[in-house]
């Protein structure tokens, strides 16, 4: 396994944290969530590779929480963001960043690594819940928004 699955596996620990906390959507302080962030990152003993793509994530979670959310409640039908386990939430939330957000990522790979650490870290199902969801949100999006390495882009 490489760094970078390491990476979104150590942002993944920190925003099921976090989110037991409600520690996303107190936006107060930026510099407290980052100060929490950082010392998380200690605690798991994260590598420098390692921990530079955890905390680029978990910031970019951060600081698109709401339109993050947002994009996945409308993808899931029948369903609310309170009813998501924690950790399907926060599988979610990373990937949906990194397709939004992340420009060299291929959307193939951030979906592909959101199914693998679904199968790892959550229940039997979760990798089929978060492949259907991934593919929804993608799906939602224009072509014209897919580059030609393959990343999704969004203003």
């Amino acid at each position: 396994m490489g760094k970078r699955r390491n990476g979104r596996e150590i942002a993944l620990q920190i925003l099921y944290k976090l989110d037991i906390d409600k520690d996303l959507t107190n936006k107060e302080s930026v510099e407290a969530f980052e100060t929490t962030v950082v010392e998380l990152l200690d605690y798991l003993k994260a590598s420098n590779g390692e921990r530079d793509l955890a905390y680029m994530l978990t910031l970019g979670v951060f600081q698109n929480f709401e339109k993050i959310d947002q994009d996945i409640d409308a993808a899931v039908e029948n369903w609310s963001m309170d009813r998501l386990s924690l950790i399907d939430r926060n599988i979610l939330r990373l990937a949906v960043y990194e397709l939004n957000y992340v420009k060299d990522v291929p959307y193939k790979t951030v979906i592909n690594e959101a199914i693998e650490i679904a199968k790892k870290f959550s229940s039997s199902q979760s990798s089929k819940f978060v492949n259907g969801v991934l593919d929804c949100i993608y799906r939602f999006k224009k072509p014209a928004d897919i580059s030609k390495e393959g990343s999704l882009y969004l203003e």
